[in-house]
């Protein structure tokens, strides 16, 4: 059986999608910059004056360590997107608000429409012995 999603709801889903989409280039950009600025870093801690490096050990891998973590967040964030946009692709897309979401020209909503009162049946009497009592007899008695 397929899945049923109203319209509004899709339209939510589709936005939470695109969101999702554009954090995981977010991350990823991030993830590059943080590469880059370890790098630098290490690079800098690094250097040797007069023959001599600064004092204590220098880590190392610390960029490719940024960048591989912001590059799974990035993976997860866009397995999350991919498996929403399968689901919604798949589902009935149906419209939940049916005629209650209408708006009249003037962007006002409409009311809802009074119930009709059918006029009530007034009996007509009429006469078969060839008098009159105002109705009309659909078998009119012979003169």
């Amino acid at each position: 059986m397929t899945d049923k999603i109203s319209v509004k709801n899709k339209g939510v889903i589709d936005a939470g999608i695109k969101d999702f989409r554009t954090q995981k280039t977010a991350v990823t950009s991030i993830g590059t910059d943080l590469k880059s600025e370890f790098d630098a870093l290490i690079k800098a801690l690094g250097i040797t004056v007069d023959g001599e490096s600064a004092e204590g050990e220098v880590p190392t891998g610390l960029g490719d360590a940024a960048k591989a973590r912001a590059d799974a967040a990035a993976t997860s964030l866009g397995k999350v997107a991919d498996s929403w946009q399968k689901w919604v692709n798949g589902a009935e897309v149906i419209q939940e608000e049916g005629g209650t979401a209408v708006q009249q020209a003037d962007g006002s909503t409409p009311s809802k429409p009074a119930d009709p009162k059918p006029t009530a049946p007034q009996a007509k009497p009429y006469s078969t012995s060839g008098g009159s009592t105002g109705g009309v007899s659909p078998y009119p008695a012979v003169k």
